[in-house]
């Protein structure tokens, strides 16, 4: 090709556009053949003919960059492989001359790299901008202490003095690697590049950039703004008998008992009650429960279109009947139809029933449309009620809190605490609602409100923990962790998280047997593997001991941090851009 293409030179000396196209072309089956480790001298001969051919190019050929970016960034690998060999050893003087002119070079010319935009070599450079800096925080922390300080005050206070002087660097390669994930997330180029940079901010800054934590799902009920429980056959509903075509009243009785009992017996996967209320439908029966119920067991399932289809049927059936009508409204409500939610909202507050939840709903409404005050003023009719609910007092409480009405706001949120049968979802709601304001005082009553609670007290130790890890409180975050185990020694999200502490406080062994533990629970738990993975990477150094960890990570799907590929290979990898 290179024979041709000089052939065809020769036969257009004369015109620019030809005998530039065979030069560029001349130059690219070069770099294509370029050996993986090309000396340096090759490749700035190369570049050189490169920038010739772009300098002539202009007006004639379009050249493309990508060949400029990836010849220069070989090179300045070749020049980061040299600075990195530099240490504080011998001659410490001139090695720190020598050292921070190459920092400086360096970090101008990947800079230059990231910003010529090509996507292969813009997270690379940009990680090689912290590496740079990285490796000089390195060099002082390494660097040994010089042997006249024979003492050993005289030894610390040296140590002291370097750390203090490698703080700026360290402080530099954390703030270039948060850039690159930063712009990395921002344009979804997440790489190798990115993951290498992840797991650099764990070690460089483990207080900002943690291994990875688990929430718990809360096992009681979670908090509702809609009815979840099913409609038994009412007595008002027989009329509705004679329209039965296909089976007598008792069959479907039978057959709607059934799918009640299905329901109740897994809460957690409603899909097979609701296809055994569905064929009920194939009788020709008109019934509103059956409506009803089919209606709100798609709204557990999030599916808001189908439940208001059938949600709409029952009120066809039975237009005044306050469940419906209220499920409808919350409907509309979490379907931002905010506007539309008031009407069947009012007409259940007439209705006898269901009145507290009616409230709750208009009241999420009009906060929805931006009016607070009417929102106020609905709570507040609700809450004057016999008895009214702990999701209602939560609405108001919060409402009042973020509108600046503190004694309302802790006048409905100390009913919550205080109830003789508190509703624990509640409880753990109001707790994270506190810890999101800033209330960390507050947050902690109401966490050990909810832990004195048999159905939250895992949630709720595991949350309490998470709280004080997350304020440097680590002898009451293990204190909370060790009451959410003493619950269910089997919570694996908690072991996760214990090894998370002991990982922040430099106890990896200590780590380590409470992610095994975890992992012993679940196996695949995604939070565990990954964390074992840099464990071994980063502080046991056993590179070889994280790979399956990471591999298992990978075949599990991780999603916390799915942008992460190829973690088995966030050591050193080979340049990009080699023409492989």
């Amino acid at each position: 090709a290179v024979r041709l293409y000089g052939r065809y030179r020769q036969r257009y000396p004369n015109d620019v556009d030809r005998n530039l196209t065979g030069e560029y072309r001349i130059f690219v089956k070069d770099f294509e053949a370029l050996p993986k480790e090309a000396p340096e001298g090759d490749l700035g001969r190369l570049l050189s003919r490169f920038k010739s051919i772009r300098s002539r190019a202009k007006g004639h050929i379009e050249v493309d960059r990508f060949y400029e970016a990836a010849l220069r960034f070989r090179i300045a690998e070749i020049h980061f492989e040299a600075y990195k060999r530099i240490r504080f050893v011998k001659d410490v003087e001139r090695s720190l001359k020598d050292k921070t002119r190459a920092l400086k070079a360096l970090t101008q010319e990947f800079i230059a790299i990231a910003e010529l935009g090509f996507k292969d070599f813009r997270t690379a450079a940009g990680y090689r901008v912290g590496a740079v800096q990285e490796d000089f925080f390195r060099a002082l922390m390494d660097s040994p202490v010089p042997k006249e300080l024979t003492d050993p005050e005289e030894a610390a206070m040296y140590r002291n003095i370097l750390a203090q002087k490698a703080e700026p660097y360290r402080k530099e390669a954390v703030l270039a690697y948060e850039a690159l994930v930063e712009q990395a997330a921002g344009k979804a180029t997440h790489d190798k590049w990115t993951a290498k940079a992840l797991i650099k901010l764990a070690v460089l800054d483990p207080l900002h950039h943690q291994p990875l934590e688990m929430e718990i799902e809360i096992a009681a009920r979670p908090v509702r703004s809609f009815d979840a429980e099913p409609e038994i056959m009412l007595d008002k509903e027989v009329p509705f008998a004679q329209r039965l075509t296909g089976a007598p009243l008792a069959a479907l009785e039978r057959r709607f008992d059934a799918a009640l009992a299905t329901f109740e017996g897994n809460r957690d996967a409603p899909a097979a009650a609701r296809d055994q209320f569905l064929t009920m439908l194939d009788t020709g029966a008109d019934y509103p429960s059956i409506d009803y119920n089919i209606g709100m067991l798609f709204q557990l399932d999030g599916n808001l279109r189908l439940a208001e289809q059938y949600y709409r049927r029952a009120l066809a059936l039975a237009p005044a009947w306050d469940r419906p009508l209220v499920n409808l409204g919350a409907l509309l409500v979490d379907a931002k139809r905010c506007d539309e939610a008031p009407r069947p909202l009012e007409r259940a507050t007439e209705a006898a029933g269901a009145k507290d939840r009616a409230y709750l709903n208009w009241g999420r409404a009009l906060e929805c449309l931006g009016d607070d005050q009417g929102a106020a003023a609905i709570y507040d009719i609700a809450y004057a009620l016999p008895y009214p609910t702990a999701p209602l007092l939560l609405a108001r409480g919060e409402l009042a809190y973020r509108t600046g009405d503190r004694d309302k706001a802790s006048e409905s949120f100390q009913k919550i605490l205080t109830a003789e049968l508190p509703d624990p979802a509640v409880v753990m709601a109001l707790a994270k609602f506190f810890e999101e304001q800033g209330e960390a005082k507050a947050a902690e009553v109401a966490y050990r409100r909810a832990i004195e609670e048999p159905t939250t007290t895992v949630v709720a130790g595991n949350g309490l923990g998470l709280m004080f890890r997350r304020a440097g409180a680590f002898q009451k975050a293990r204190e909370a962790y060790y009451k959410a185990l003493e619950r269910d020694s089997r919570a694996a999200a908690v072991h996760n998280n214990l090894g998370v502490l002991a990982a922040i406080e430099g106890k990896s062994k200590l780590a380590l047997t409470n992610y095994e533990k975890a992992l012993t629970i679940q196996p695949n738990l995604t939070e565990a593997l990954f964390n074992v993975g840099i464990l071994y990477e980063l502080h046991l150094e056993q590179p070889k001991l994280a790979e399956p960890y990471y591999q298992r990570y990978l075949d599990a799907g991780g999603t916390r941090l799915d942008h992460i590929k190829g973690l088995a290979e966030i050591r050193e990898e080979e340049p990009v851009g080699d023409g492989s």
